[in-house]
Formats: C-alpha cells, sequence, structure tokens
C-alpha cells in the first residue's frame, strides 16, 4: 500500500499521513453478506464498569467476519477490502469447493486473482494454509493456531511475521516480540508476511480522529488529585513510579516468564 500525504488546507490535515485506498474494494451489493453490524461497549465490562482505562467513544463500525478456521479450502482471491476493525488488509475469496465467499486476512504478494489453498499440503506456497509440522525450519509464517481445532490466534497485525525454529515433538515459533513459544505440531499458518506492512506510517493528524476510533486522552497520574492516583497531588518525590493500583511500573529487574508449551 502507498502512504499518500494530505495537502495542508486545514490546521488538521497539515500533517496526515494515511494509506491510499483507491485500489480497494468499496461497498457493494454482491458482498453485502460479508458485513455485519457491529454493537460493542470499549472499556466496559457487563456491569457498565470501566475495565480498561482510555477506551470509550467511537464511531459505530461493521464488522467484517474473517474465516480463521482450518477446514480444506480451494479459492481465488476476488477482491481487497478495508477492516475498520484492524489494520490489516482483508482477502475477499470465492471457494470452489462450497461455492461461497468468504473472508481472510491478505498476505503479502497477494493481489487479485491468486489462488489460495488450506489443508495438509506437502508443497505450499506464500499464501498457503498448512499445518507447520510440514513446514522446514526459517519458514516465515502468519495467522498460527494453537491446534487444528482452534482458529488462528496469533501474528495477525499488518507487517507482522514468525519464523520456525525448529520441529521435534513440539514446533518452536519466534513470534514478532522475539519470543519463542512451542505449538503443537497439528496446529496451522498461513506462509507469509501479513500485507499493509507500512501502516505503522499512518500519521492520523489530530486528536479529534483517536477519539474517533474509540480512544480517549492518556492522563498522568501527577496531574490527578491525591485520591485518583498515587502520584496525585502534584508532589514528585515520596515513592517510586506506580500504577494507579500501586504496582511498580519501573522495576529494571523484572525477568520474563518461561514460554508455556501450547499443546
Amino acid at each position: 500500500m502507498q502512504i499518500v500525504q494530505k495537502k495542508p488546507i486545514t490546521a488538521g490535515t497539515r500533517h496526515v499521513k494515511q494509506l491510499k485506498k483507491s485500489l480497494l474494494l468499496k461497498s457493494s451489493s454482491v458482498f453485502k453478506g460479508l458485513v455485519s453490524k457491529h454493537k460493542f461497549s470499549v472499556g466496559r465490562g457487563k456491569h457498565g464498569h470501566i475495565t480498561s482505562r482510555h477506551r470509550g467513544g467511537g464511531t459505530k463500525k461493521l464488522l467484517r467476519p474473517i474465516e480463521f478456521s482450518n477446514e480444506k479450502r480451494l479459492g481465488v482471491v476476488v477482491a481487497v477490502r478495508h477492516d475498520s476493525n484492524r489494520n490489516s488488509l482483508v482477502a475477499v475469496n470465492f471457494d470452489f469447493l462450497t461455492r461461497k465467499f468468504y473472508q481472510t486476512i491478505l498476505t503479502r504478494k497477494f493481489i487479485v486473482g491468486s489462488i489460495l489453498q488450506s489443508g495438509r499440503l506437502k508443497q505450499p506456497y506464500e499464501g498457503y494454509r498448512t499445518s507447520v509440522d510440514l513446514l522446514p525450519p526459517g519458514c516465515i509464517l502468519n495467522s498460527i493456531s494453537f491446534g487444528k481445532k482452534e482458529g488462528a490466534k496469533l501474528v495477525r497485525a499488518a507487517g507482522t511475521q514468525g519464523q520456525v525454529i525448529s520441529t521435534g515433538s513440539f514446533v518452536k515459533i519466534k513470534m514478532p516480540s522475539n519470543k519463542v513459544i512451542a505449538v503443537s505440531l497439528k496446529s496451522f499458518a498461513c506462509l507469509g508476511r501479513v500485507a499493509n506492512e507500512k501502516s505503522y506510517l499512518v500519521r492520523l493528524g489530530k486528536a479529534g480522529v483517536s477519539r474517533l476510533m474509540g480512544r480517549r486522552p492518556y492522563v498522568r497520574g501527577i496531574a490527578m488529585n491525591p485520591v485518583d492516583h498515587p502520584h496525585g497531588g502534584r508532589t514528585n518525590g515520596g515513592r517510586p513510579s506506580v500504577t494507579p493500583w500501586g504496582l511498580p511500573t519501573k522495576n529494571k529487574f523484572r525477568l520474563r516468564k518461561k514460554a508455556k508449551i501450547l499443546v
């Protein structure tokens, strides 16, 4: 995707950098069944209490259901579209076996007309979905599942990738955070890197766009009252930096836990 900088007509568009979406699919009556209404309450629990800070508001979004299953498929990419709920692009595919449309996360170097296939493939190509035990060390992966019956849970963001390190009784995969995890031999994954790797270059330009996306402003603890935060009351000393619940935030000797084996 190409990054486009807007003309500085107003102060809000002076620093805006966004993705060029002219080549993406616009709203079409053919794919109306692939979009559903998305009702959500961000950052709130079932009782309406705040469970995650700095979340709320925002505009209503349409949910584009993504197919994360590991079923056997043979299809072709019909169109590429934008999803307001994720930063990666979505591929609209047509399955020749079931004769239905379905959507998946787009892999890099995939264009309209590319063939998609999933199953236990002995010679998979980039973008195909197969079992991880058939892949040699060094393969680049995305959309990794924890087992055969579970859908893709890991490495789904734009431009991310995982890498197979070794195979044995388990498959060790290096995550985008450089953490190494061990997954079952029955797990599935897509070959290649997730598309839209330039999404990190996007600049919103003003705070109002961030509010429309459901993000509320962060407030420093020292700017609060003592009843709201341990740093409140504009007193810069007295205790180390902590969270609103009193947990230390600048512990230099915190060790990372060992990776769990996910069977």
